[in-house]
């Protein structure tokens, strides 16, 4: 796993505004940790699905919204 996620931040690292979406699969496969590891690594945003709401710091600086048909403006 710590390979994957050396990649995915070499990846990241390349965006300009780089952009994560979570779902409620984070919470059920046990990977926020990995998430937050991503984000601190790359400063990337995070955005959850409605059915990600409460997985990340709503109030967080990194917190972009929430996304899709009950999402926020904010998160376009």
């Amino acid at each position: 796993i710590q390979a994957d996620l050396d990649i995915a931040v070499d990846v990241l690292m390349t965006a300009q505004r780089p952009l994560l979406i979570a779902g409620k699969e984070i919470a059920y496969s046990g990977t926020l940790s990995l998430l937050k590891q991503l984000v601190l690594r790359t400063g990337a945003l995070v955005a959850v699905t409605p059915d990600g709401k409460g997985l990340w710091d709503h109030l967080a600086a990194d917190f972009a919204g929430v996304m899709g048909v009950m999402g926020h403006a904010s998160a376009e």
